[in-house]
């Protein structure tokens, strides 16, 4: 049996794996995590990626988010911002296209949880979204599964646990101190190739994601419009 672990880290990280080229293949997804400084009136002073971006996309992405405009944490003085730009991206004929982008900390170090071989050969898969809470060195403080209303199994959970607890992150900085955050972050148990709609979840407000989005509750700063909570 063809037992696959597959976490959003995967997406998260693949940036940092990818080869540098001049296009993407027509179809593709990926998600591309960039470094954003904000200044208190929630436009973007700085922006560097994180990770090797195909230079066809790097362009398309980096013109348009420079005119993006976000919410500081503070709606009234308003504060500058550094946050890590998680941005889900699919390419076809017409180019690069950007399906979602959220802000939060970004991984530093992260391990795929291991596929309970017992929970392989019974055929049990499915999503475990995990809520993180981060403090502000970066450290996960405590790992518990957040209810999406289609509970997975009992060794399923206990997996994506146990490797939640020895992550780390970088977190955000609002002007210039780490602050601490609670991140929703699914991890994709499979018994086959994952597809598009493999792995989607409900997240809050009952708003469906993929498997791709990782949210932040409370962002230090948020992306203004629907495109923040795409899916």
């Amino acid at each position: 049996m063809n037992r696959i672990a597959i976490a959003c880290i995967a997406a998260l990280l693949g940036s940092t794996a990818l080869q540098a080229s001049a296009s993407e293949p027509a179809g593709e997804r990926h998600v591309y995590t960039y470094a954003v400084s904000l200044d208190h009136d929630g436009r973007v002073t700085a922006l560097a990626p994180a990770g090797e971006i195909p230079p066809g996309a790097a362009t398309v992405l980096e013109q348009q988010v420079r005119g993006w405009l976000f919410q500081p944490v503070d709606d009234n003085g308003g504060a500058d911002v550094d946050t890590w730009l998680r941005i889900s991206t699919r390419t076809d004929g017409d180019g690069v296209h950007v399906e979602s982008a959220t802000t939060g900390p970004a991984p530093r170090t992260m391990a795929f949880p291991e596929y309970p071989r017992a929970a392989g050969l019974r055929g049990e898969s499915g999503v475990v979204v995990m809520r993180l809470d981060v403090n502000a060195d970066g450290q996960v403080t405590d790992a518990t599964v957040y209810d999406t209303g289609e509970r997975p199994s009992r060794a399923l959970e206990t997996a994506a646990r146990d490797a939640a607890l020895s992550w780390t992150f970088h977190p955000e900085r609002v002007n210039g101190r780490p602050v601490a955050s609670t991140v929703l972050l699914p991890m994709c148990f499979l018994t086959g190739e994952p597809t598009p709609q493999t792995c989607s979840w409900n997240g809050p407000q009952s708003r469906r994601f993929s498997r791709h989005t990782v949210l932040t509750l409370e962002p230090a700063a948020r992306l203004k419009g629907e495109l923040a909570l795409g899916d």
